[in-house]
């Protein structure tokens, strides 16, 4: 994300879009590119029936609409940037475009726009899909942001959709979903409320920054100390003595058979000790109890 934020002329083509889908997804994915098939965001009910909780837009009509989404961002050069990396984001998001990965490139967006218009200098990027997965954000979460648009959609076309047969699409994609509006409703694609959303990532941004990057920064802070605490203790390289305190740390406390059998000094206890004792000083509040090994 940080070599590729703000890296290219346009990352809404089709083309870069699916280059950056690539590239977030590697080389295992079971499909890539732009999607020629229905989309819906929604669950399985207790009973087995469908929950149907979006619908994004024809796949016919996704190069035209990623063109005005480009449009947009180009038209808005100079604005705030935070309402343009809200367009850009929120505006993937709804037009789903990518037969996976969407989700993803839309977050990627919000770093790209903000990069492009210098309100985020290289090489930093906002490790925002952390406070983005968070459900106890105030006024509204992620997914009630996502639902200012996607629940009066639904209620509006609540009648118009169902399951059918299920039919292979042009991009390997089996799908089930029929949907008689497709027409009706592009002007809704086209021109989304978005009012709320820009309010949400603002949010979401001075959250991200003060508490999430904080917090980020302490904890490297803190790893950093304790790495050069075992260095006197062990000797080994970094990614050793970092598992290392990333497993007595998920252990609290606790130096596990199956790291011992990993790094055979830890089988002599006063090493041992030392090590967790070390790694309970920089991070006591990941630690529970007086336990200093097992």
């Amino acid at each position: 994300m940080a070599q590729r934020a703000g890296a290219s002329a346009d990352a809404l083509t089709v083309p870069e879009l699916e280059t950056i889908q690539r590239e977030i997804l590697g080389a295992s994915a079971l499909h890539y590119g732009l999607r020629q098939s229905p989309v819906f965001v929604g669950e399985s009910g207790r009973f087995g029936d469908e929950q149907v909780h979006y619908i994004g837009p024809p796949w016919a009509q996704l190069p035209s609409l990623l063109e005005g989404l480009q449009q947009v961002l180009k038209r808005t050069i100079g604005l705030s940037p935070v309402v343009r990396a809200a367009l850009a984001s929120f505006g993937i998001v709804y037009l789903h475009p990518m037969t996976d990965g969407s989700g993803r490139l839309s977050r990627f967006l919000i770093n790209d726009v903000l990069r492009r218009d210098g309100a985020l200098p290289k090489p930093y990027i906002l490790p925002i899909s952390a406070i983005l997965q968070r459900a106890d954000l105030r006024p509204m979460s992620y997914d009630g942001a996502l639902e200012v648009f996607s629940r009066p959609f639904m209620r509006q076309y609540q009648n118009d959709w169902s399951f059918g047969p299920e039919q292979r699409a042009d991009d390997g994609v089996v799908y089930n979903l029929q949907f008689s509006r497709y027409e009706d409703a592009l002007h809704a694609w086209r021109h989304p409320d978005l009012t709320q959303h820009v309010t949400f990532l603002a949010d979401a941004l001075e959250l991200t920054i003060e508490q999430e990057m904080r917090g980020e920064a302490q904890y490297l802070q803190k790893h950093s100390a304790t790495r050069l605490r075992l260095k006197s203790i062990v000797e080994g390289p970094d990614a050793a003595l970092d598992r290392i305190i990333r497993s007595v740390r998920e252990s609290r406390g606790v130096v596990s058979g199956k790291l011992r059998a990993e790094y055979p000094i830890l089988e002599r206890s006063e090493i041992a000790a030392d090590v967790v004792r070390a790694i309970r000083e920089e991070f006591p509040w990941a630690l529970g109890g007086d336990r200093a090994e097992g």
